[in-house]
């Protein structure tokens, strides 16, 4: 009988080891969203707060970004894990949206918990959430003005996106580097590739030297020092093969007798090279026969030091090692055509550019091809001491160009600082009083959730020191007269990106709600 019963308690222990008591699921989860929203909350808008993360090697990130915050978080709840993996995804195809998912997942959530503990069931919850949310989806548009596409507008948009993350004069020198970006690579009626805008790191004294370079920047130098660093006017060819000693690029070797027949091999190497850079030469003879005019080559493999001796003799400069996205770059900005054997050089496959000249920034050298023939791509230069706060501006850059695009795709944009979820607040009060009883508990759940963001702002901005901080944010009618008597017309958001935000919010909850029971598996 002792064994009997010794073996039943181990069972239980085992059991109860693998698995949560039934009903507590609910808890835990608004637990662990409520929890992910007290910690980032007072990240959100222009006067949120940075965070300092530190991982197991000791490394230090010092942000307020919500997609850097949510996957280098360390987080084991495993309803937390559910929640940051389903708001990346929003930061990765909008790039904009991170933090306000979580608050308004987090007043959502602060709602349910009461709810539940009245012994409402999350099947009547879901059905006036998703209700709410269907009604906002078609009623959204009614609050979007048109967004004309230009410079002054688009420069709303990046500031809208970057100030939240900076401080106000640097969010504005980033914002027109934005601008200017998006403005080069725009043209009507044709899809917005985000590649054509190179974002290349340079170590540098000062953080405030980023600049947009209409043209492409080669992070080496030219490799003949004895021609001029500034030259104007540029014929460039584009060629990949080598000009060096050609090994071969299969396990092959080259077998010999005698030294004779090793002189005679080289010696035939040799003037099959002469041969490539004379006609390199004659090419150059022919398109500068006026002094005004210079001659570069860019090469996507190797030059040896006889081929850039013979080069600069004839003031060629010439750059080896190029990157095949940076050839790709210069061909389309200067209309020109890379080869792949000296065989096909033509006069019609040659680029120009106005100005080419190399800069030494600290101890690595950059080379500058501007002016040139289509100016319809770019490099952004970001500049700073540190690699994290270099790392930190570059993601933040990514993001908000993701962000303009979606705003010139819908077209139209929705009032920002917490002014459209003050206006979907009140008219999700007013949908609730005709909605049937059992429905209208969720249609004030979503609702009471779509003011987290002007409670966060007002929480960043104004109360810092007050003492009746909790009173006042727990009056909901106070806040949305506040917010909706103080529209500010700069402030933007993206349509996509607000329905996005309610899309996410409403879909994790769905997902959290209808589970009832954590199981701990094997092999998963």
């Amino acid at each position: 009988m002792i064994s009997d019963n010794n073996q039943k308690n181990e069972h239980s222990e085992i059991l109860e080891q693998k698995r949560t008591a039934k009903g507590i699921c609910n808890y835990l989860a608004s637990n662990s969203a409520k929890g992910l929203y007290d910690i980032l909350k007072t990240s959100l808008g222009p006067f949120g707060k940075f965070k300092m993360l530190i991982s197991k090697n000791g490394d230090l990130k010092i942000t307020k970004e919500g997609l850097t915050l949510f996957s280098d978080m360390q987080i084991q709840n495993p309803f937390a894990i559910l929640i940051s993996k389903s708001i990346i995804n929003q930061k990765n195809f909008l790039g904009d949206g991170t933090l306000s998912i979580i608050t308004l997942l987090g007043e959502m959530f602060k709602s349910i918990e009461s709810a539940l503990q009245d012994n409402i069931h999350p099947e009547k919850i879901l059905r006036g959430i998703n209700m709410g949310y269907n009604y906002l989806k078609k009623n959204l548009s009614d609050y979007s003005s048109y967004l004309k596409i230009d410079r002054n507008n688009i420069f709303k948009c990046a500031l809208s996106v970057i100030g939240t993350k900076f401080n106000s004069s640097f969010s504005e020198k980033l914002s027109k580097i934005v601008t200017d970006s998006f403005m080069t690579i725009y043209r009507n009626s044709q899809e917005i590739d985000l590649n054509l805008i190179e974002i290349l790191q340079i170590d540098s004294p000062n953080e405030s030297d980023c600049k947009w370079i209409k043209g492409v920047v080669l992070d080496h130098g030219i490799r003949n020092n004895t021609v001029p660093l500034i030259t104007k006017n540029v014929f460039i060819l584009l060629i990949n093969f080598n000009l060096e000693y050609e090994k071969t690029e299969n396990n092959s070797s080259f077998i010999y007798k005698s030294t004779k027949q090793y002189e005679k091999f080289a010696i035939f190497e040799q003037e099959l090279l002469k041969k490539k850079i004379n006609k390199i030469i004659q090419i150059k003879r022919i398109v500068c026969k006026n002094n005004n005019n210079s001659f570069m080559v860019i090469n996507q493999k190797g030059i040896d030091s006889f081929s850039l001796d013979s080069l600069a003799k004839e003031n060629i400069i010439a750059v080896r090692r190029a990157k095949k996205k940076n050839l790709e770059r210069i061909s389309l900005l200067c209309n020109c055509m890379p080869i792949n054997s000296i065989d096909d050089i033509k006069l019609e496959y040659l680029g120009f550019a106005g100005l080419v000249y190399e800069q030494i920034i600290g101890e690595d050298r950059y080379t500058f091809i501007e002016n040139v023939t289509n100016p319809f791509s770019g490099t952004i230069l970001i500049k700073g001491k540190s690699s994290m706060i270099r790392n930190q501006v570059e993601n933040v850059l990514k993001n908000s160009l993701k962000s303009i695009k979606s705003f010139i795709y819908d077209k139209k944009t929705l009032p920002g600082g917490g002014f459209i979820e003050c206006q979907l607040y009140k008219k999700l009060v007013e949908f609730s009083k005709n909605s049937i009883e059992k429905n209208r508990i969720g249609v004030i759940i979503l609702a009471n959730g779509l003011l987290g963001v002007p409670k966060c702002l007002f929480e960043n901005y104004i109360f810092k020191k007050n003492k009746k901080k909790n009173q006042i944010l727990n009056d909901n009618e106070w806040i949305t007269d506040i917010i909706l008597s103080n529209k500010s017309p700069d402030i933007l958001d993206g349509y996509s990106i607000k329905l996005n935000i309610l899309e996410q919010a409403v879909a994790i909850t769905n997902q959290i709600l209808n589970i009832d029971e954590i199981i701990m598996g094997c092999g998963i």
